[in-house]
C-alpha cells in the first residue's frame, strides 16, 4: 500500500510541476493593445493560414510589445515558443514577454481581451495572385523608400543570424511606387534547394503589398539589396530626375494631413509637380483638415 500510495502522490506532483510549467509560459493581466499590435497579430494569423503545416507562437508583454515565429520540423512547437519570445523581447522594455497565443488560439489570460479573430476582408491569398516583375519608370514614395530600407536592413540581419541557410527576401510595390509588401524564409543549406521556397516568398511578398494598395495588383522590385525592376533607378535616390507617372493624384486619400503635405513637398523637390501645382493642392489639403 505504501508503494502503491507513493507512486499515485509521485505522478501528481510530476503532473502539478508540469502543469505549473506550462501555466508560466503564458501571460496574464491587462495588455496594451493598440492597431500595431492588432496588425501584428492578424499578420500571425495570416501567416499560419498561409503556411499550411507549420507551427506558430505569438509572444507579448504587458506593455504591448508582441513578436512571433512560425517552425516546422522536429521540436517545432518548442522552437517555436522560445523563438516568439525572444524576438518580442527585442522591443520588450522589461524583457518579460510570455506566450499570447500557441497556432490560432489565445491563452493570455485576461478578461478584457477585445475580439482577436482574423479578419479576412484584407486577405490576399498568395496561391492566387499573379507574380511578375515590375517594368517602367517609378517613383517611390517617401514611405516606401522608408520600407525598403528597413526591408534591406531585415535581409542583412536575417542572413547574419542564419548563416548555415538559403535566406530569400523579396520586395514587392504598386505601379505607383506608394504602396509596398516584402517576404522573407530561410531554408537550410543541406540537400537539394527547393526553388518552390522561393517561389513561395516571391508570391507573399506580391501578396502582401497587394494587401496594403486596396487588392490591386503589385510587382516585384526587389531581391534582397537588389533592384531587379526593369528600367528603374535604385530606390530612385539618384539627383538626376527620374520621368515618372506620379502626380498629385498618386497621393493616398486615406492618409493623414501631415503625410499629404510630405507627400506633396517630396513631389514638388524631386521636380515631378509643378510650383503652381503645388500651391493648388496644399491650399486642398488644408481646406480639407
Amino acid at each position: 500500500m505504501y508503494k502503491i500510495l507513493t507512486k499515485i502522490l509521485s505522478s501528481v506532483v510530476i503532473f502539478f510541476l508540469i502543469t505549473s510549467s506550462s501555466n508560466a509560459m503564458f501571460g496574464k493581466g491587462e495588455i496594451k493593445i493598440d492597431s500595431d499590435f492588432k496588425e501584428g497579430y492578424q499578420g500571425y494569423l495570416q501567416a499560419l493560414k498561409e503556411e499550411k503545416g507549420w507551427t506558430g507562437a505569438f509572444a507579448a508583454d504587458n506593455d504591448g510589445a508582441w513578436g512571433w515565429v512560425l517552425t516546422q520540423g522536429p521540436d517545432d512547437m518548442i522552437r517555436a515558443r522560445k523563438g516568439a519570445i525572444e524576438n518580442c523581447n527585442e522591443y520588450s522594455t522589461s524583457k518579460s514577454c510570455r506566450l499570447f497565443a500557441r497556432n490560432n488560439k489565445i491563452f493570455w489570460k485576461w478578461n478584457g481581451l477585445p475580439d482577436m479573430s482574423f479578419d479576412s476582408a484584407k486577405f490576399v491569398d498568395p496561391n492566387e495572385v499573379n507574380v511578375s516583375v515590375g517594368k517602367g519608370n517609378v517613383y517611390l514614395s517617401y514611405y516606401t523608400k522608408q520600407a525598403f530600407n528597413d526591408y534591406k536592413s531585415s535581409c542583412k540581419a536575417n542572413e547574419k543570424k542564419y548563416p548555415d541557410a538559403n535566406v530569400y527576401c523579396y520586395f514587392a510595390i504598386s505601379n505607383n511606387g506608394v504602396n509596398s509588401g516584402s517576404a522573407w524564409q530561410s531554408q537550410g543549406k543541406a540537400g537539394r534547394t527547393d526553388s518552390s521556397v522561393e517561389n513561395n516568398v516571391k508570391a507573399r511578398a506580391v501578396a502582401d503589398c497587394m494587401e496594403q494598395n486596396n487588392k490591386k495588383q503589385c510587382y516585384l522590385y526587389a531581391m534582397k539589396g537588389e533592384v531587379i525592376w526593369e528600367n528603374s533607378q535604385s530606390a530612385n535616390t539618384s539627383s538626376t530626375p527620374v520621368e515618372s507617372t506620379a502626380s498629385v493624384e498618386s497621393i493616398p486619400s486615406n492618409s493623414s494631413t501631415k503625410e499629404k503635405l510630405l507627400e506633396l513637398k517630396i513631389l514638388l523637390n524631386d521636380g515631378l509637380i509643378s510650383k503652381d501645382e503645388y500651391d493648388n493642392k496644399r491650399v486642398e489639403i488644408l481646406e480639407s483638415f
